[in-house]
């Protein structure tokens, strides 16, 4: 449940930047996870 809410909150955020943005945030996210 923390998982899904934590990709929905990545998925709003990377509406309201840049897609540039986008791409170090998901990046990032990966990263945290492992």
């Amino acid at each position: 449940m923390i998982f899904t809410q934590f990709v929905n909150t990545l998925e709003y955020v990377a509406r309201q930047i840049p897609e540039e943005w986008q791409v170090h945030l998901f990046h990032g996210g990966m990263k945290s996870e492992e």
